[in-house]
Order: structure tokens, then C-alpha cells, then sequence
């Protein structure tokens, strides 16, 4: 939207594409390569206006010094729209910037603690890798259940079964 807000000031004010290598648009008409010369600003291609036409005037010995006076208050209205092109664009892209950061920060911090036990469970893993490696692990028969410590009391009976049903199966074994 702003794009085209701003190619419609471009075009108000004389502007033409600028033509620089690599950025200028010769198979198109030059509303749209106003345009998409609009666009490259607003994505990172900043190329300022060119007004040869504007500049024309003023180094023409024949024209009036009114034709030189609207000629330089056009060109200082070229670059006011250019400057107000570019502000525009980095609050915009500024917004994306913080809705990305703050994207990224909420997915952190809601699953820190799980990249906590992670990365201990990683650090657990290199010692277990490292004990091994010098022979120093003893080889361990151990079984261990947990549940959420947040669960309500009825389930702690059915817990308590299933404990009991599984060290019954344990001793049997044994």
C-alpha cells in the first residue's frame, strides 16, 4: 500500500527510474518500473531518485529564474519523499523485526525448563559416555516410575497399585 502511495508521489513529482546497473527496468512502462523501482527501496535495493528532467531545467541557460525556483523546490521535494520512503519502510520493517524477536522470546520462554532438562540430560549422557569409556559404570537393575507431582489424591491410590503390582512382578523374577 505504501508502495503505491509513494510511486504515486514519485510520479507527481518527475521522478524517473533511475538507471543504474542491475536495477533499472527497460521492458516495462515506467509507471511500473516506478514501481518496482518503489518496491527494490522498501526490500534493501535503495537506489535515490533520479531527476534529470528537474536538473534539465536548471542547467538550461534559457529557462526563468521562476523555472529555476520551482525546479530546486521540486528537487528538495524529491528527496523529502525519497527520505520519508525510506523512514517509512524501516518503521515497518522495525515492527517485523520486534514481532520476530519477541516471536522467538515467547517460544523460549515457554519451553525453558524442557531445554534445561535437555541440555542435563545431554551433560548426564557425556558423563555416562565418559565413565563408560574408562570402565568406571557398574551396571545397575533399577526401575523408576514417576508421575506429576500436580495429580489429584484418587490417582495416588491407583498409583500406589500399579507400584505394588510391579514390585510384586519384580520379586517374583528375582
Amino acid at each position: 500500500m505504501w508502495t503505491l502511495i509513494f510511486t504515486i508521489c514519485f510520479k507527481a513529482l518527475q521522478t524517473e527510474v533511475p538507471v543504474v546497473v542491475g536495477t533499472s527496468y527497460p521492458d516495462v512502462g515506467p509507471i511500473f518500473g516506478q514501481i518496482l523501482q518503489t518496491y527494490g527501496n522498501s526490500i534493501g535495493n535503495i537506489v535515490p531518485a533520479a531527476y534529470d528532467s528537474v536538473t534539465a531545467v536548471l542547467t538550461n541557460g534559457k529557462s526563468t529564474p521562476m523555472a529555476q525556483v520551482e525546479a530546486r523546490i521540486l528537487i528538495a521535494l524529491i528527496w523529502f519523499v525519497w527520505l520519508m520512503n525510506q523512514y517509512v519502510n524501516l518503521i515497518i520493517m522495525l515492527n517485523f523485526l520486534v514481532a520476530v524477536i519477541t516471536d522467538v522470546y515467547m517460544d523460549v520462554a515457554e519451553n525453558q525448563e524442557s531445554i534445561i532438562y535437555k541440555h542435563k540430560a545431554a551433560l548426564n549422557h557425556e558423563l555416562f559416555m565418559i565413565n563408560k569409556f574408562f570402565g568406571w559404570t557398574a551396571e545397575f537393575k533399577v526401575l523408576v516410575f514417576s508421575n506429576d507431582k500436580d495429580e489429584n489424591v484418587n490417582a495416588d491410590k491407583e498409583w500406589a497399585d500399579f507400584v505394588d503390582t510391579i514390585k510384586q512382578f519384580s520379586l517374583e523374577q528375582s
